[in-house]
């Protein structure tokens, strides 16, 4: 899995928005805020894509989204999947 989505600065509202962003392009549209880095799966290897200290770094990450975000962090995230869905670069 990429590093910044296990190594990102989130400072603010807006760093947070960007990790969104690359977590919902890097994961797909099976990404959500809600789910612990165990929980995801490479589905062509059947293997964790996080482990480890990658795992922590991705929970912490997510984590830290939702102080920045606060609730807010499910409707930037549905709007970022919407645009995914609509083929527009997030």
């Amino acid at each position: 899995m990429p590093r910044p989505l296990c190594s990102p600065k989130i400072e603010n509202a807006r760093n947070a928005a960007d990790w969104l962003r690359r977590a919902t392009r890097d994961i797909g549209l099976g990404f959500h805020p809600d789910t612990p880095a165990s929980e995801y799966i490479n589905v062509a290897t059947e293997k964790p894509l996080f482990v480890g200290a990658d795992a922590e770094a991705f929970d912490a990450a997510r984590m830290r989204a939702f102080e920045m975000l606060g609730e807010r962090v499910y409707d930037q995230g549905l709007r970022i999947q919407q645009r995914h869905l609509r083929g527009v670069q997030t």
